[in-house]
């Protein structure tokens, strides 16, 4: 246990350089950008067959990679992305080109002000240009914002990561006999299993949720709801017309609640974290109610703090499922195959 102290507090000063690079830079799609450009480059030098695919590909559709992509969006988020993760880096562990960087340019708002205007990286045109020719394109090594993202990734690759790998490699070896202890001395205690990335369970109560002061949500919503929403303009709101005609029909068949309404998902004061989605979830009996896929927005801080007050996973109840195989999908045969519980 005295072992495990000292590492943990070396691991939660390396940790928070980790948390920080991949959470603050990654969330630049600038960088992001650079980092797949330096590794092309990288293969192109080298004559790598992949790296000549995936430039071969690109020629043919270079504004693809800018589908989603706002310069002036991407250029605001960078300045306090860039602002946390200086600030918040242990100094010893900063990169030399940052430090360099924001001498030379004295804040972080200058710094980006010069890489996003001297970059061609998240310029659609100028790099749509770049990418026609593979001559220019092996340029891009000197592109400032290419030369910034790499610089930043070697420090981390070099100095970062290794330390967090080995940190983390001496902890799990200390739980293994930390856990050998333990059941030597606890004798009668049942031990579950390290069940980590291959089954995870946690249990709760289906509840609705007050996260802000006069806001009440109920525990569920209905296909009435999802129609109500229906837009047009944004694909994830487009409602098919066989599922409108359904509605418009109140044809439910066997899966409308006692009011006669169809619940499309219910919440539930579940813990939850990335990798959950598409789990089942069960009621006391045993049965499957619906499948887990998502959490309130107020219930995104439970990966590092769970409140059962105000987290809510959000599951597709197994009601609606029934019904679009059955009635929306005309696929009613697969029903032979299960059994139903009413």
């Amino acid at each position: 246990l005295n072992d495990l102290a000292k590492i943990y507090e070396a691991y939660k000063i390396v940790s928070r350089q980790v948390d920080y690079y991949t959470e603050c830079l990654f969330a630049i799609e600038a960088f992001a950008m650079s980092r797949g450009v330096d590794d092309m480059l990288k293969g192109l030098s080298a004559n790598d067959q992949k790296a000549e695919k995936v430039f071969s590909d690109m020629q043919k559709n270079p504004a693809a990679r800018f589908k989603d992509y706002s310069f002036s969006l991407d250029k605001k988020i960078a300045k306090p992305m860039l602002e946390a993760y200086f600030k918040n880096t242990d100094k010893a562990s900063v990169a030399p080109v940052l430090d360099s960087m924001l001498k030379l340019h004295t804040n972080v708002s200058n710094l980006v002000d010069y890489l996003y205007s001297n970059s061609s990286i998240p310029n659609q045109s100028q790099f749509a240009k770049i990418a026609m020719d593979k001559t220019a394109f092996m340029n891009l090594k000197a592109d400032p914002m290419v030369q910034f993202a790499k610089a930043l990734m070697q420090h981390f690759n070099l100095h970062i990561a290794p330390r967090a790998q080995e940190l983390t490699s001496q902890i799990s070896e200390l739980q293994k006999q930390y856990m050998s202890a333990q059941m030597l001395y606890l004798k009668n205690k049942s031990f579950y299993p390290d069940a980590n990335s291959t089954l995870r369970v946690s249990y709760g109560a289906i509840k609705g949720s007050a996260p802000h002061d006069g806001m009440m949500y109920k525990h569920y919503t209905t296909l009435d709801g999802l129609i109500a929403k229906e837009d047009s303009n944004d694909p994830d709101f487009v409602v098919p017309a066989k599922l409108k005609s359904l509605w418009k029909a109140k044809d439910y068949g066997q899966y409308a609640d006692k009011s006669g309404e169809l619940r499309v998902c219910f919440t539930a004061a579940n813990h939850t974290t990335g990798g959950n989605s598409g789990s089942p979830v069960l009621n006391a009996k045993g049965e499957l109610i619906g499948t887990n896929f998502d959490r309130s927005w107020e219930s995104t801080m439970s990966d590092v703090m769970y409140n059962p007050d105000i987290c809510r996973n959000i599951t597709l109840d197994v009601r609606y499922t029934l019904f679009v195989i059955d009635k929306f999908a005309g696929a009613g045969y697969l029903l032979n195959e299960m059994k139903i519980v009413k």
